[in-house]
Order: C-alpha cells, then sequence, then structure tokens
C-alpha cells in the first residue's frame, strides 16, 4: 500500500491575529518526513502558494523538526488546511479560499488552479510523484 505524500499547512503572525493588520501572510508547511519525495513535494506547495498569496513567507519544517521545536504551539498557528499530492489543485484552492475569508481576497494574486506556470508542468509533477 503506497503512502500518500500530504502537506499541513498553517497560518501565524499578524495576519492571523484578531485585530492585526498584517503587511505580510505568515505560513507554515509541516511536511511528513525528510525523505526526497516528501522535501520535494513541501517545495512544490512552497512555491504554488508563493506564486498565488501576495508578500508570503513560508517556512517548512518536516513532523519531527516541528515536535523537536514546537513552533505550532509557540506561534499559536492556526490550521488551514492539508495538501494532498493527489488533490493538489483542489486542496491548494480549499486554503486560499480559507485565507480569503481569514484575511481577505486582497492578499491572493490568482487562483492556484490557474497558477502563471503552466499546467503541464504541474501534471508532471504530480504524475511523477504518483509513480
Amino acid at each position: 500500500m503506497a503512502v500518500t505524500l500530504n502537506v499541513r499547512i498553517y497560518g501565524f503572525g499578524s495576519a492571523f491575529c484578531e485585530n492585526g493588520r498584517a503587511i505580510d501572510v505568515d505560513l507554515l508547511i509541516v511536511h511528513q518526513r525528510v525523505d526526497p519525495a516528501s522535501c520535494s513535494f513541501a517545495i512544490a506547495c512552497k512555491r504554488r502558494l508563493a506564486e498565488t498569496i501576495i508578500r508570503a513567507h513560508i517556512t517548512m519544517l518536516s513532523e519531527r523538526e516541528e515536535m523537536h521545536c514546537e513552533f505550532l504551539k509557540t506561534a499559536e498557528a492556526l490550521f488551514l488546511g492539508t495538501v494532498r499530492i493527489d488533490q493538489i489543485e483542489y486542496d491548494l484552492e480549499a486554503i486560499c479560499a480559507t485565507l480569503s475569508v481569514l484575511i481577505g481576497s486582497e492578499v491572493l494574486i490568482q487562483s492556484p488552479a490557474n497558477p502563471s506556470t503552466s499546467s503541464a508542468h504541474h501534471s508532471a509533477i504530480s504524475t511523477r510523484w504518483s509513480q
């Protein structure tokens, strides 16, 4: 049985404070492991989020790193969603919709379903990870 790659996305910092007016959007990507496939998927998600969200500052940690430094607890991070390799478009769209509600649609450059980079490139990435 193949393990499905996924990452969890969290928001933290001033954009996610009740009365905060943020100049950036701080996001954390927590990936499952430190093997090449897991890290590559996390990097691809980071790129896609950076293409979609204005002034995104994105940090990546493995699950083990996050547990060690207790980043989620310390930063009072808010869970935004999970991105699964086999549902990347849908999951990124859902996370962007959540961000739009929480902090406003003005932070979005464009829909992740219509990125400025070619969809053929992203299909190739998804196909490679699915194998």
